[in-house]
Parts: C-alpha cells; structure tokens; sequence
C-alpha cells in the first residue's frame, strides 16, 4: 500500500482540536507568549491528549505557536526582528500579486475592490482593531485572488495568518491605519488604470513603510 489508511476519528479529533486552538489564537483569547499545556487543553477540550498534541503540532508548521525553551510551546509572539522578516518577504510577494492584478481585474472585480477599499476606510477611522485588521487582510487577500497566480495566492493566504498575529502585536503604532488607507487607496487608483508598474510600485512601498514603522531595524545584524 503507497498510503496509510486514513484513522478518521482521530483526524477528525485533531482537527477539530486545531481549529479551536486556532480561532482563540486568531481572536485574541490566548495572547502571544502564552503556555500551552497539552493536558490543560485536554482538559477544556474534553478529548484525549494525544489529539491536541498533534494539534499543536499542525500548528507549530503554521507559524501560530512556537517552542520555547524551558516553556514548552506558547503562542507565537512577534519580536521586531520577526515583524521584519514577515513585512520583507510579504513586500517581495504582494507587489508581484499587484502587478499580475493589474492586468487581470474586470470591471465586477474591480466594483469589488472599491467595497473592500471604501471597508478598510471606515474601520481605519474606528476604535475596532479586529475590525481594521479584517478589512485590510480582506483588500490585500483580494489583490492576491485576483493575481491569476493560484500558487502565489496560496503562499500569500498562508502569510496572512501570520500577519494578522503580526497586526495585533503592533496596534500600539499610534497614527498609522490613516495613513494605511491612503496607501491603499493608491494601490487602488494603479489597479483601476491598469498600470502594473505603479501598482507594484505602490503595494511595495506601502509594505515597506509599514515594516518600518512597525519594526525598524531589526535587532543584532540588520538584513542586507
């Protein structure tokens, strides 16, 4: 047999285990930095340990938890040097997601586009970070989609749940959704004329301004 017959009550268990643990990561109930005792969640969960340890594991490959030395595995918590590296390979992917975008949008897609724009305006002038960090993986989760680049989409839709952790762990950046939006709002204008050199252009510098904003220099050797 090439495959191992699949054990379906167990997956389903680890699954099941991974999403609840996700979503409480994803909404804030468990902060970065958070130990995360496999008989503890065992316990909330009410199913065995085996299944939330494989759970955990899925999560670790996804960037959501982290082993700590001396602490076990917690839930990742973004460091400045963290916040640059996902803001460096995120300015190396979304500007190539834009200028595909450029030549691929219609006129519904672009209709489409101009909600998600006029969304992130609103809740950039709101009090609701979840809000704000919806729309604007929601604009920037669109631009990808409508690349016409199926694998690029798939790496950028990973990248996103790293960066909606990476969103949070920066809210204290005070002034800063603003001046998101009107960045957005010329990546838009570049998509809705179709020039993808000023749509890359655009989405490049957004990301690097927020990767400085946000990170700065990295700590110890900073990336050349």
């Amino acid at each position: 047999m090439v495959v191992r017959r699949l054990e379906t009550g167990r997956d389903r268990l680890v699954d099941a285990a991974r999403e609840e643990i996700r979503a409480a990561i994803l909404s804030g109930r468990l902060q970065p930095g958070t130990p995360l005792s496999v008989p503890a969640l065992a316990g909330q969960l009410g199913i065995s340990r085996t299944p939330v340890r494989d759970a955990l594991m899925r999560l670790l490959s996804e960037g959501l938890v982290q082993e700590v030395r001396r602490k076990g595995i917690v839930v990742a918590a973004f460091d400045r040097r963290e916040l640059y590296e996902l803001n460096d390979v995120r300015a190396a992917l979304e500007p190539l997601a834009a200028r595909h975008a450029a030549t691929m949008l219609d006129e519904q897609s672009l209709a489409q586009l101009h909600e998600l724009l006029e969304a992130h305006g609103r809740a950039a002038t709101s009090d609701d970070l979840e809000r704000y960090i919806d729309a604007d993986l929601s604009f920037h989760g669109f631009i990808g989609q409508v690349s016409g680049n199926r694998r690029l989409a798939q790496l950028l839709g990973l990248l996103q749940t790293q960066t909606r952790l990476a969103m949070r762990a920066a809210a204290s950046v005070s002034g800063r959704m603003p001046i998101a939006h009107q960045e957005h709002v010329a990546i838009f204008t570049a998509l809705a004329k179709g020039d993808a050199d000023a749509a890359a252009t655009a989405m490049h510098d957004h990301i690097i301004n927020a990767r400085d904003v946000v990170a700065g220099p990295p700590e110890g050797d900073q990336p050349r």
